[in-house]
């Protein structure tokens, strides 16, 4: 196990976890976008880019409105 920042809260995951990994737990996948140590990671890198320890990961979210 590795510990790493999801959305500013510590967490600790697989040592070999993808970013794909992580949103496994989103009910769709729609709507988000993922950073990684403050920089964004296409959707289509998702299943390749691993966690390290220390990486601080940020999942944005979508919603409607004004």
């Amino acid at each position: 196990m590795i510990q790493i920042s999801l959305n500013g809260e510590p967490r600790s995951v697989e040592a070999d976890g993808l970013v794909e990994l992580i949103l496994a737990a989103s009910p769709s996948g729609k709507g988000i976008a993922v950073a990684l140590n403050l920089a964004v990671v296409p959707r289509s890198q998702w299943s390749e880019v691993s966690l390290a320890e220390g990486d601080e990961l940020e999942l944005l979210t979508a919603a409607a409105g004004g």
